[in-house]
C-alpha cells in the first residue's frame, strides 16, 4: 500500500512539471512591457476599385509569389506588394536564385510603381502616448523557406517622411530610419508578436524566428536593459 501511495505521489509530481512547464513556454508577456505600444493591422485599408496587375508566375522562372496590400504610407489608402523568387536567366544554381519584388499604388486610377527601402513586408507598431507610427522591417528565412534569397537581417525602423515625386522618376515613399529609441520598439514589437502568437494567429515558426531577431537586436543596441 505504501510502495503504491509513493508511485502516486511521484506521479503527481512529475505531471506537475509537465503542467508546470508547458504554462511557461506560454506565458503571457510581462504586463506592461509593450504598453506604450500597439500592432497595428496595416491590411485594413481602402482597396482601389482598378484591377491590379496579375501575379507573376508560377513558371520555372518565376514562383512563389506573394501579394499583400497595405496602408504604407497612413492615409488608408492600399498599396501593392509583391514578392516572389527569380531564377536568374533560367538556370538551377541555387546561387541564381534571387527576391524580386513590385510595389505600386493608384495614381489617377491607374497602377502606378513606387520605390521604398524595405526589404519584405513591415509591422506596424503606434506610440500611444504620441500617436506616431513606426514600420519595423524584420524579415527572417522563414518567411519564404528558401534561406538563398531571404535572410534573417538586422530589423530596421523608420517612420515615414511621405511620397516623392518627380516628372520622369519613379515616384518613392520616402522613410526615415529611427535610431534613437530603436531597442524600445524593437522590444515592444517582439511582447506583441508573442502575445499574438499566443493567441494562435500566427504562423509559429516564422513568428518565432521574428521574435528572435527583434529580442536580439533589441538586446544589441542596449546591453544593459533586461529583455
Amino acid at each position: 500500500m505504501n510502495e503504491t501511495r509513493r508511485r502516486f505521489i511521484g506521479f503527481l509530481v512529475a505531471a506537475s512539471c509537465v503542467v508546470t512547464g508547458v504554462l511557461n513556454v506560454h506565458a503571457a508577456p510581462p504586463p506592461g512591457a509593450a504598453s506604450q505600444y500597439r500592432l497595428l493591422d496595416l491590411a485594413a485599408c481602402r482597396k482601389p476599385a482598378a484591377v491590379a496587375p496579375a501575379l507573376p508566375g508560377p513558371t520555372f522562372e518565376a514562383y512563389g509569389a506573394q501579394r499583400r496590400l497595405l496602408n504604407l504610407d497612413g492615409s488608408g489608402r492600399c498599396v501593392l506588394m509583391d514578392f516572389w523568387i527569380a531564377r536568374l536567366g533560367g538556370s538551377e544554381s541555387p546561387g541564381m536564385r534571387v527576391l524580386e519584388h513590385r510595389f505600386m499604388r493608384v495614381v489617377h486610377r491607374k497602377w502606378q510603381p513606387f520605390d521604398t527601402p524595405l526589404r519584405w513586408y513591415p509591422f506596424a507598431v503606434q506610440e500611444r502616448r504620441s500617436g506616431k507610427t513606426y514600420l519595423v522591417d524584420v524579415p527572417t528565412e522563414e518567411d519564404l523557406d528558401d534561406f538563398m534569397v531571404l535572410k534573417t537581417g538586422v530589423p530596421r525602423v523608420f517612420t515615414v517622411t511621405g511620397w516623392v515625386d518627380q516628372q520622369g522618376f519613379v515616384s518613392e515613399l520616402a522613410l526615415q530610419e529611427v535610431t534613437e529609441g530603436r531597442a524600445d520598439i524593437l522590444r515592444a514589437l517582439s511582447v506583441l508578436l508573442e502575445t499574438r502568437a499566443i493567441s494562435g494567429r500566427a504562423a509559429p515558426a516564422a513568428e518565432r524566428a521574428r521574435i528572435r531577431a527583434l529580442r536580439d537586436a533589441a538586446n544589441a543596441a542596449s546591453p544593459s536593459t533586461s529583455p
